[in-house]
């Protein structure tokens, strides 16, 4: 497998189970759930450092579904 700069390893793998079990699958949902949690700390911290120090950090999406979440 090619690793890439911007991808995790588990990345494409992750996005093929997708596509073969589906969204709703149990196995599916954690690793979309953590996903989720990662950018929404991201996300959260980011928008206090643009608000208070008017970095311009740009919001972090899931590279799953492309929401970009918020707490």
């Amino acid at each position: 497998m090619r690793i890439t700069r911007n991808k995790v390893p588990d990345e494409e793998f992750n996005k093929h189970k997708m596509r073969a079990l589906g969204p709703q699958h149990p196995d599916v949902k954690a690793f979309i759930q953590k996903e989720d949690n990662d950018c929404k700390c991201w996300n959260n911290y980011v928008k206090i450092v643009n608000q208070t120090m008017g970095a311009g950090l740009e919001y972090q999406r899931n590279r799953y579904t492309g929401r970009t979440p918020f707490d």
